[in-house]
């Protein structure tokens, strides 16, 4: 990474530092270890949010450590600062006339944006940081319904593409319903690459649709649950 990335990756996050220090409800969140605190505090803000105009949420991990050298240390100490409110085991030290910031962050973690510029904003940034990235996109065909699924695919599933109009199909449902879509071309096949690591949530208009995308869904080798709303 150049030092003009990283001087632009640092302007960008501080015009959103008011969010980093002031929002800390819903930021960096451990998806499986919240406190009973957090989840009444989040389920109180996702009840008054209309679904049309909800927040946008990315999910962010990074396994192995990631080390970055930083000349300027100002420039260091402010990426550290931005790590570890990310909820990441961060250090830095000095290392020939350099300094080196080394980070890493086991579980997925969460951050909410208020819309969708923040959150390209963050997505960049993160991506440019090192984070292995996930930022589900509904359409907005299954953002409304009585009935809610919500469903998760941990690691990446690999299937070969034949190139019929009912891949074709398949594939736009998986982008439909927010899951992260990769399709690798190889000379004479392609290999369609799907996941959701974390938990994705679609609406459904009624009970015998919501239990038919479950056995889909089930099917494609994802866990699901379904969302108690009362």
């Amino acid at each position: 990474m150049t030092a003009y990335q990283i001087q632009k990756g640092i302007r960008i996050v501080a015009c959103l530092a008011l969010f980093v220090v002031g929002i800390g409800a819903g930021f960096a969140q451990d998806e499986t270890k919240r406190t009973k605190a957090e989840e009444n505090q989040g389920s109180a803000k996702l009840a008054s949010l209309d679904r049309t105009a909800a927040k946008q949420t990315i999910s962010y991990q990074l396994l192995d450590w990631k080390g970055m050298h930083f000349h300027d240390s100002a420039q260091a100490q402010k990426h550290l600062e931005i790590v570890k409110k990310l909820g990441c085991v961060a250090k830095s030290g000095q290392h020939s006339g350099h300094i080196d910031v080394k980070y890493h962050c086991q579980e997925w973690k969460s951050i909410s944006l208020d819309n969708a510029e923040s959150a390209h904003q963050w997505q960049t940034w993160l991506q440019s940081a090192g984070f292995d990235v996930f930022r589900q996109q509904i359409d907005p065909s299954f953002s409304q319904g009585a009935e809610g699924i919500e469903f998760r695919l941990s690691d990446w599933k690999t299937i070969h593409g034949d190139g019929s109009a009912e891949q074709a199909k398949f594939i736009d449902t998986l982008k439909k319903v927010g899951c992260d879509v990769r399709v690798v071309e190889h000379g004479d096949h392609s290999d369609i690459r799907f996941r959701a690591p974390t938990w994705c949530e679609i609406r459904i208009a009624d009970q015998a649709a919501a239990n038919q995308w479950t056995e889909w869904f089930k099917s494609q080798g994802f866990v699901t649950r379904i969302v108690n709303e009362n």
